[in-house]
């Protein structure tokens, strides 16, 4: 059964493609720092305009979120980041999406003087996330739930992926930077690429 639109045959589109915006500052700080290492907390909110919350794909959306970050400079070209994140879903009128647990692992590579006279650089590493609790999605129980109703099954989403965060840094203190996110396997997968760009500052 098709809850959504048929688009083809066999084709069910669950829902109809929308554009939305996501707002998320964040506010982080350190509880040990030196020149080779750091250790700190952050947390994050995030406002949405626009998003329906009951879509089955998104990109990761929290209201709130929580974690930790560690830095290692290594060399004054290579260094070491990890970063655990621990986000607590949203919710609203039309559904909502589960909270997940994630860890993020980068090896930091930068050139102190680049094409431009500034410090570049570029992230590369490994991310895993997976969701903290569960929930079900009436349209996709009925395009793929065997006997649905009143049967329904689980989302539940494990996702392990590629991450590259290519950044410039315009003072001492702040930086822009990019992001390219590729999920390559897991299970119940939802949005499977993420690109972002932004701007991050640190006194």
């Amino acid at each position: 059964m098709c809850l959504g639109s048929v688009i083809g045959p066999g084709s069910c589109q669950f829902h109809a493609p929308t554009s939305g915006v996501l707002l998320t500052p964040s506010l982080s700080f350190n509880l040990l720092h030196n020149a080779q290492f750091s250790f700190g907390l952050f947390a994050q909110g995030t406002a949405r305009f626009g998003v329906q919350v009951g879509k089955f794909s998104l990109p990761r959306l929290d209201v709130f979120a929580t974690g930790t970050q560690l830095g290692l400079h290594l060399t004054p070209w290579l260094g070491f980041e990890n970063r655990v994140y621990v986000g607590f879903g949203a919710r609203s009128s039309t559904g909502r999406q589960n909270g997940a647990v994630s860890s993020t692992t980068l090896l930091v590579l930068e050139a102190q003087r680049w094409v431009l006279p500034l410090r570049a650089g570029v992230k590369i590493g490994i991310f895993f996330e997976g969701d903290l609790r569960q929930r079900t999605d009436e349209i996709y129980d009925a395009a793929y739930t065997a006997g649905y109703p009143p049967r329904t099954d689980r989302i539940r989403s494990l996702r392990f992926g590629t991450v590259v965060l290519p950044y410039v840094t315009a003072t001492d203190h702040v930086a822009i930077e990019g992001g390219y996110i590729q999920k390559q396997f897991g299970y119940d997968a939802e949005a499977t690429v993420f690109l972002y760009t932004g701007l991050r500052a640190a006194w």
